[in-house]
């Protein structure tokens, strides 16, 4: 009886030891500061309508306390056991903001116990989980850069085993389940959907710290990207569907860039034999002044550093029938139309080009027109020009296309082009044809 007393009392002398450890490094986060405790770790991201997205956790000390204007938030009581970690997410959109607080806590069994608040005012008030969900409706897009030490919790990192720097990436699945492979799957609100977007720094000739990084922005739950890419491999998954596209990042060839579309899967596009216009009951618009998408049907590749010009292209991904689908492509930040997708046509993908010393640009519309029984492909150009303090894009495919296609298709990357292309009206549209 004695032996056992004696081994009772030190394993209670150990926990007490272990609490009183905890509670000396556990650390108090003040979510209105407007700086941070260098042990805190800051994830961001965005949702759809502007949304804002933090993530707050610190592993080394753990966070124990939460605080808002000094008002404590989701506090356990001195009889709960150990918390091992506390995440807070953060949810900011058009003037509103949704704070959860989760406390984990492993052991036999993991549990995870959340709470929420909005802030009104200089007050935190307690709100339920589905007040938060109807907040945020939309994918929240964690960016990503591959070369990063750490990544956000809810990003699953695991390497491939090929010989060389290769990775892929995942975002962790939502479950009750005990079998659950990741302890955060547990934190994961079933109602909320993550993806890895952007892919930031995809291309080692663009590592230029004087333009906007290279990336991928797409809906991807799970991500390729080789340590040398020549393609990326990206999972999409929508209805409990998930489908795998390999994304072809256009190459230098003997110091010539030529681009192409970037998803090599063929398209379907099924006409009506009567000929008359089809119903396309989905919208895709291509917002040329907008390097990201929410869209589950496009795919952006922005910021390809080629010799004098920043290339970006969106892809169209071959999800569904074409037929279904009506593309218009506008510059929202210019207040520009350029493009509607015509009946007997649909668009593949749009490459802008952007010369990086006059400020030149380029949209490419490449389309595939049926022409009787075949598919027929037509590059739509289009040259930017301000007249009278007025944008607007001037379709130069007619007379002038093939000089335009040869100049955007054969890029040279060597450095001393990019003065005598500069000097050329013929690039920079001070007249228009």
């Amino acid at each position: 009886m004695l032996p056992y007393l004696w081994t009772k009392w030190i394993l209670i002398c150990t926990i007490a030891v272990v609490l009183a450890i905890y509670k000396v490094r556990a650390l108090q986060l003040e979510l209105n500061a407007s700086t941070f405790p260098a042990s805190v770790e800051i994830y961001e991201g965005t949702f759809g309508g502007g949304g804002k997205y933090r993530l707050f956790q610190s592993v080394h000390p753990p966070i124990d306390i939460v605080t808002y204007r000094g008002r404590i938030l989701g506090r356990n009581s001195d009889t709960d056991t150990l918390v091992n970690n506390t995440i807070i997410q953060e949810y900011k959109c058009n003037g509103r903001t949704i704070i959860s607080v989760s406390r984990l806590r492993y052991g036999v069994s993991y549990k995870v116990y959340t709470t929420c608040y909005e802030i009104i005012g200089h007050f935190a008030k307690r709100i339920t989980r589905r007040v938060k969900n109807n907040f945020v409706t939309s994918p929240i897009s964690l960016p990503m850069d591959p070369n990063a030490d750490k990544f956000h919790p809810f990003i699953n990192s695991f390497p491939c085993g090929d010989g060389i720097k290769s990775n892929k990436w995942s975002i962790i699945r939502s479950t009750h389940k005990r079998q659950g492979r990741h302890k955060l799957s547990y934190l994961r609100d079933p109602d909320e959907t993550f993806h890895i977007s952007p892919l930031i720094n995809i291309d080692g000739d663009s590592q230029d710290p004087n333009f906007p990084p290279s990336s991928i922005s797409s809906q991807s739950t799970k991500i390729y990207f080789p340590g040398e890419p020549k393609y990326i491999q990206i999972w999409n998954s929508h209805s409990q569907i998930s489908r795998t596209y390999i994304l072809h990042i256009p190459q230098i060839e003997d110091g010539t860039f030529k681009p192409g579309n970037i998803v090599s899967r063929g398209y379907k596009f099924s006409v009506p034999s009567s000929g008359d216009v089809q119903y396309r009951p989905i919208r895709l618009t291509v917002n040329i002044s907008n390097p990201e998408t929410t869209a589950r049907d496009i795919v952006v590749m922005a910021n390809l550093k080629r010799g004098c010009w920043l290339y970006t292209q969106y892809s169209i991904l071959p999800l569904r029938d074409q037929k279904y689908i009506y593309v218009n492509v506008v510059n929202f930040e210019r207040k520009c139309d350029i493009y509607h997708v015509t009946p007997d046509a649909f668009v593949t993908h749009v490459e802008v080009f952007n010369h990086t010393a006059n400020g030149a640009q380029y949209v490419v519309v490449n389309v595939k027109k049926r022409e009787n029984d075949l598919l027929k492909n037509i590059k739509k150009v289009y040259k930017l020009v301000s007249e009278s303090y007025e944008d607007k894009y001037v379709d130069v495919s007619s007379g002038w296309d093939k000089l335009y296609v040869d100049m955007l298709y054969t890029i040279y990357t060597v450095d001393n082009t990019c003065q005598s292309v500069m000097n050329s009206d013929f690039v920079t549209g001070t007249s228009s044809e």
